[in-house]
């Protein structure tokens, strides 16, 4: 018995989903971390930059005393006395390398199951729309071929689990929308969007793209009073964080005016035209137009590639043959450029481009990428002709330069070394030391987070210390400090 187009583009889906998760866990990415990954760590040991003051004037400090702040109280003050937000991550983090344990290793493997779980809820997302087509698999392919995506899934920060959470809200959202709007739906819909939120509070943006495409859509439905409930109820829990949190949320707006008075004594302070090209440059790379990537600062590549991205929109409404269908494509383009611009106001309201940043663009990537595939979908299934050729060359110019563009950055290994304390750690448990010379108790802290528990350790502070100096079984050895941990 022959095997049918419908089993071989089913199985397609499937190697290709199976590809996207080996590579995640099998890409040998090599890695160290920057300072963001740092505090992400402390916090979810439960430190601050608070927590050193309880050290004042000390001269030693055990592994012992250090691990005392490594409880779930402590980190969620550690989160607020940082800056409040990504509550959800710290607490997951702390959870896991409790149980896994403390290398950098397994830090890294708590983002890469977050993007697993990811690419298997894009997938989903996918089937719903376009059901076993081959573009369902080539749509998981391009989200794993992002750069973001990719880089997030091997980072210490907690971009993807609100990448996660966002693709969970979009489901239950897309749900509420083709069956049918109903109090458990709105319900677990709300409960996935807070849980992004308390990932990350940028997440916010396409949170609302969400939910104001449920209001547009469902209006007639939505005002009831078990709908409003099951919207409240967790709006509500949001609420509640941050009125405990307000403390954090007040140090966000001081590390906001400190960035903005740095900008401001520099004088390179964002312009309408860096702004607007930075946002269709990033615009661009969301809705997987990979051109860019190998074309500098071209402004009219940028253009360009921007301009496919609106053709495609509008080509693909034109000859959508149901509302269903246009609902569809409205909901992941609005959803996917909600980043960009949301994000240029923020630049063109703070006069800076910090909130530009590639990574920022997380949470509505995975909409961006699926909004290309479901529109090459929408194409495929109703262009007859001569004009079929062009959406051959749609599809080319956006799976050739992806696959291009992830080859490349998967060879590209190389590491810009920032912080060393994790192989100081690794390096004291192979010399089975006792004691660590470093010049301040933060060094110990950062230390420590990659110590397993129950390990019997010193620290001594010395102010004068330009290295780490490890004294045990095995002899003194020393090792560079890289970067102070702040």
């Amino acid at each position: 018995m022959g095997i049918n187009k419908k089993s071989l583009s089913e199985v397609f889906c499937f190697a290709a989903l199976f590809v996207g998760l080996l590579l995640i866990f099998l890409l040998p990415l090599e890695k160290d971390i920057w300072y963001d990954e740092s505090i992400s760590v402390l916090c979810s040991k439960g430190i601050s930059y608070e927590t050193s003051l309880a050290f004042t004037g000390r001269d030693t400090v055990t592994a012992g005393e250090i691990s005392r702040y490594n409880t779930f109280l402590d980190v969620y003050v550690a989160t607020v006395r940082d800056n409040a937000n990504s509550f959800l991550y710290n607490v997951g983090l702390h959870w896991f390398t409790g149980i896994f344990g403390n290398s950098l290793g397994i830090y890294v493997l708590f983002s890469k199951l977050l993007a697993a779980i990811t690419l298997l809820v894009s997938f989903q997302l996918a089937r719903m729309l376009m059901g076993y087509h081959p573009l369902t698999g080539i749509a998981t392919l391009l989200l794993m071929f992002d750069g973001i995506f990719l880089g997030m899934s091997h980072e210490v920060r907690a971009y993807i689990m609100g990448m996660l959470f966002a693709a969970l809200t979009g489901l239950s959202v897309l749900k509420c929308i083709t069956t049918g709007i109903s109090p458990r739906r709105l319900l677990t819909a709300s409960l996935w969007a807070v849980a992004a939120i308390l990932c990350h509070f940028l997440s916010v943006y396409v949170i609302l793209s969400l939910f104001a495409f449920v209001l547009v859509i469902g209006w007639r439905r939505l005002f009831t009073v078990a709908n409003i409930a099951a919207v409240a109820i967790p709006v509500l829990l949001l609420g509640v964080y941050f009125y405990l949190s307000l403390d954090g949320l007040k140090v966000m707006q001081g590390q906001n005016d400190t960035i903005a008075a740095k900008v401001a004594d520099t004088g390179h302070q964002a312009t309408l035209g860096v702004v607007l090209t930075e946002t269709l440059r990033l615009a661009a790379l969301d809705f997987k137009l990979q051109l860019v990537s190998f074309a500098g600062n071209s402004l009219l590549i940028i253009t360009c590639s921007f301009a496919l991205v609106l053709l495609l929109f509008i080509w693909s409404l034109k000859v959508a043959r149901t509302r269903e269908v246009r609902i569809n494509l409205l909901f992941l383009f609005c959803a996917g450029i909600s980043g960009s611009l949301f994000l240029a106001f923020l630049c063109l309201r703070s006069g800076h481009l910090t909130a530009i940043y590639g990574r920022y663009h997380s949470f509505c990537i995975p909409f961006a990428t699926l909004f290309s595939a479901y529109a090459l979908f929408v194409l495929f299934q109703n262009v007859r002709g001569s004009s079929r050729y062009a959406v051959f060359t749609f599809a080319a110019l956006i799976i050739i330069p992806c696959t291009v563009y992830f080859v490349k950055i998967a060879q590209d290994r190389s590491v810009d070394a920032k912080y060393n304390q994790y192989k100081v750690a690794a390096a004291v448990i192979a010399q089975k030391a006792d004691r660590v010379v470093v010049p301040h108790v933060r060094h110990a802290f950062l230390i420590q987070s990659f110590m397993p528990s129950g390990i019997e350790l010193s620290y001594i502070i010395d102010a004068q210390a330009t290295q780490y100096t490890l004294f045990g079984g095995a002899g003194v050895q020393k090792m560079n400090i890289l970067a102070d941990p702040e």
